[in-house]
């Protein structure tokens, strides 16, 4: 039963990382700092690797989180790694409400990760 909780988990994180992806498509690209990055754990033995960044829009200072879950430790601290505080990355900016944190959608993750 626990292996099927680990699943669950999994799943549920992968799928909203997806939807906040396809929702976020043509949302404008804005260059964010890293803040800082650590490995987490979920509600069961799921690892998160969770980035914390920072960006200017419209003169004002944004936050955001991102989470990628993990089923393997390794995995999850090459995120971490490759992610160290004081880098850009790019993140995707909700254009009409970028002040709610819903706002920032998540990182590209999609070959724009940092040297």
């Amino acid at each position: 039963m626990f292996f099927a909780d680990i699943l669950i988990e999994i799943l549920i994180r992968v799928l909203v990382n997806t939807l906040n992806r396809l929702r976020s498509l043509q949302w404008p690209v804005a260059t964010a700092t890293v803040t800082g990055a650590n490995c987490d754990h979920g509600f069961t033995a799921v690892l998160i690797a969770v980035v914390h960044y920072r960006f200017q829009r419209d003169g004002e200072e944004v936050e955001g989180v991102y989470r990628k879950p993990s089923l393997f430790k390794d995995f999850a601290e090459d995120v971490v790694r490759l992610h160290p505080a004081g880098g850009e990355i790019p993140v995707r900016v909700k254009q009409t409400d970028s002040k709610v944190p819903c706002g920032v959608s998540s990182l590209t993750f999609d070959g724009n990760l940092p040297k």
